[in-house]
């Protein structure tokens, strides 16, 4: 594969897992917990199939980058290029935590997803529209060792950075942040606000964002 074919391939695998397979299993999981986790696995080999590929991209110019995730002690100095391969293996990495479901050496991943994340905030942070940004975001709200007030502006942090760098066209930074700060804080007004607003965004006209507006709103359909 050329690097163009890897690269839609890695995409293409995350949004199908993250997108389809665990979406469907979010939906059905309290109704059947182990039809749930049993579709959710399902998804993991596509999550570990792009992970393999963007190290193999990163490899050729990083022959270290495999040391450099387990947290070695040493700095490695991307370039804007490797945006691409940054974002969608902390993507990966993600995918692969969530269709685990609670697998503590899964867990173990969001090492990786803070060390690429970082790294990728360093090299390139309004890369593609600030799509860090929002991947920050979820990255907070998933973190195990902030708590309180820190945790909260940290998110807020993120919201704030992601609605301006996509002029708010984004609709999945809305999703995320009503899955993880209003149903966490029980707003529901928020949360009904938020979500009808997703409902309203042009998917048509704002083809930079298509595929995962049309996700978004699905996802705010089932979710209200």
């Amino acid at each position: 594969l050329t690097l163009y074919e890897k690269r839609n391939l890695i995409q293409l695998e995350v949004q199908y897992g993250f997108g389809f397979i665990l979406e469907q299993s979010d939906r059905i999981i309290n109704e059947d917990y182990h039809a749930g986790i049993s579709l959710a696995k399902k998804a993991h080999p596509y999550f570990q199939n792009a992970i393999d590929l963007t190290i193999s991209n990163l490899k050729k110019n990083y022959p270290e980058i495999e040391s450099w995730l387990l947290g070695e002690g040493f700095d490695i100095e991307f370039k804007k290029e490797d945006m691409f391969d940054l974002y969608w293996l902390a993507a990966g990495y993600g995918g692969s935590i969530k269709s685990s479901r609670g697998n503590p050496y899964e867990i173990l991943n969001i090492n990786k997803i803070k060390k690429v994340l970082y790294a990728a905030l360093k090299t390139h942070p309004d890369w593609n529209y600030g799509a860090i940004y929002s991947a920050m975001m979820s990255y907070m709200i998933s973190r195990p060792d902030l708590s309180g007030q820190a945790l909260q502006d940290s998110i807020d942090r993120y919201y704030a950075l992601s609605l301006d760098a996509t002029d708010s066209l984004d609709a999945s930074v809305f999703v995320i942040y009503a899955e993880g700060v209003d149903i966490k804080k029980q707003n529901k007004e928020d949360f009904i606000r938020r979500l009808e607003l997703v409902k309203k965004i042009k998917t048509k006209s704002n083809k930079e964002f298509q595929i995962q507006n049309l996700l978004a709103q699905d996802r705010a359909d089932w979710l209200l």
